[in-house]
């Protein structure tokens, strides 16, 4: 319902792929008997469409962007371990480039 977000995510869906390694079908086929059916459909729902849509972000008083890098101090070995992980995720398609 936020118009912020929801301008972001109309211009950029790419930005919001779901990728889960996790075979769902399988995953609810094995919780079959569960005592909480609700939960383990709402655990599979939120796994193939993604648990995003239902955050609650309408504070008034946070601001709709708020950009610290500049502020930030990074050592740097710090600062290569961010960009290792980050090559792993865009090499497994789990980021955007």
């Amino acid at each position: 319902m936020d118009p912020v977000v929801g301008e972001t995510v109309a211009k950029h869906p790419e930005l919001f792929k779901i990728v889960t390694p996790v075979k769902i079908d399988v995953f609810k086929n094995l919780l079959r008997n569960h005592p909480n059916p609700s939960f383990v459909k709402s655990v599979c729902d939120g796994l193939r469409y993604g648990f995003w849509p239902w955050a609650d972000i309408s504070k008034p008083d946070y601001p709709a962007m708020l950009d610290l890098s500049s502020t930030a101090q990074i050592k740097p070995e710090c600062e290569k371990f961010f960009h290792d992980q980050v090559a792993l995720e865009l090499d497994k398609g789990r980021y955007f480039p």
